[in-house]
């Protein structure tokens, strides 16, 4: 039995020797023997595919099926982190395109995404850790729509700082949209978007965007998976001498495989300022990223630990400085 992984990866390499309709075929039936394997049923229909359980359906589009592994294994995760819309004889959560959601968890107003949504139970596992008080700054990289800033941003007030970094524009416009919401709802106006990638240089990088969760640079994630665009770049020391900025309390980083060029290039930021760090780790080259990132910041001064995410195969790394700041 052919395995999905086994599928994409054939798909891969053998796309310009096989009939597309084959290798459709292939994917098709690795995903539909996984769905079944997860007691879900799929449909797909033109322009969508629909995972389904019971009266509870998750859709999804054709050009996120990057992602439909993450959604059969984690199904009840994924369609109960928002409000689904209430049809005559089912629920649907429709992740197919740009959508306003009201996320389970965040009462305040319904968030715009222009993909799946960001459930969310994994920012309570961050704010868990963070403990954020007022005053505190925070740097946000990989905001994607922004509501992890958003919390961030109601934690620390008007006295604190929530910096957030998106390179992708959907995702940006997204961000800006939901930030702009949230000052109209009487919100602190304390966060900054910035529109570049948090890399080791500030010469610009080529970078995969497909306004979902997982654009990164394109030497990581490769091509075919979003539209291959020149981004600027900025470091977390050059951003942070640029702007005055001598204290940092908390980093969350979920930028998709370039974290180990980010905490290389932090090291002596990292040190000075002590920041406390959340860090979803990635597969690079077939290796997950999180023993080198637990290496680099035990090297400077940090404890570390791998805990597990929810709703979610990779885990999070949690990193507490050994010393207290000054």
């Amino acid at each position: 039995m052919i395995s999905l992984v086994q599928a994409m990866s054939l798909k891969k390499f053998v796309k310009p020797l096989v009939p597309k309709s084959i290798l459709n075929a292939l994917q098709h039936r690795s995903v539909e023997q996984l769905a079944t394997r997860h007691g879900l049923a799929i449909r797909y229909a033109e322009g969508f595919i629909e995972l389904s359980k019971g009266d509870e359906v998750l859709r999804l589009g054709y050009g996120q099926q990057i992602y439909i592994q993450d959604c059969i294994q984690f199904f009840d995760f994924y369609f109960h982190s928002v409000k689904p819309l209430e049809l005559r004889d089912r629920r649907l959560a429709d992740f197919s395109g740009p959508r306003y959601h009201k996320v389970i968890g965040f009462d305040h107003f319904p968030i715009l995404f222009p993909s799946i949504p960001e459930p969310y139970a994994t920012l309570e596992q961050y704010l868990s850790f963070a403990q954020l008080k007022a005053g505190d700054v925070v740097f946000d990289l990989g905001v994607y729509v922004g509501l992890t800033s958003l919390v961030f941003s109601r934690l620390v007030g008007p006295e604190g700082a929530v910096y957030g970094f998106e390179a992708d524009v959907v995702n940006f416009k997204a961000a800006s949209e939901n930030f702009e919401t949230a000052r109209h709802c009487g919100a602190p106006d304390n966060i900054t978007l910035v529109n570049k990638a948090v890399w080791c240089h500030e010469d610009g990088l080529d970078f995969s965007s497909e306004g979902a969760m997982g654009s990164s640079a394109a030497s990581i994630v490769g091509a075919g998976r979003g539209t291959i665009v020149k981004v600027p770049t900025t470091t977390l020391a050059a951003f942070c001498s640029k702007h005055g900025i001598h204290r940092v309390d908390f980093i969350k980083m979920d930028i998709e495989g370039a974290e180990i060029e980010v905490l290389e290039s932090s090291k002596e930021l990292l040190s000075q300022l002590k920041p406390r760090l959340i860090i979803e780790p990635h597969y690079v080259g077939g290796q997950l990223t999180a023993n080198r990132c637990c290496e680099i910041l035990e090297k400077i001064g940090y404890t570390t630990q791998i805990v597990d995410q929810q709703g979610a195969s990779i885990p999070l790394i949690e990193a507490s400085p050994q010393f207290p700041k000054a």
